[in-house]
């Protein structure tokens, strides 16, 4: 892999683990800001098969906060 794909799926891990943490204190997943940032007032987004993992990983977090 090169070095951008490797940086990509680091960060994009990163930000994984850091919504999942975020999503423990309903007082911060529930600031407009937050809400505002991961989309969770918008409609819900079909899985797109072309995403990998990661990303259908991040997205279930999502959606879970936003039934929660």
């Amino acid at each position: 892999m090169s070095l951008l794909t490797d940086f990509i799926k680091q960060r994009r891990a990163g930000l994984n683990e850091f919504i999942q943490n975020l999503v423990r204190y309903p007082e911060l997943y529930n600031h407009p800001d937050v809400r505002a940032f991961l989309q969770m007032d918008s409609p819900k987004h079909q899985s797109d098969p072309s995403e990998d993992e990661d990303e259908r990983s991040t997205q279930k977090v999502v959606r879970g906060i936003v039934s929660f």
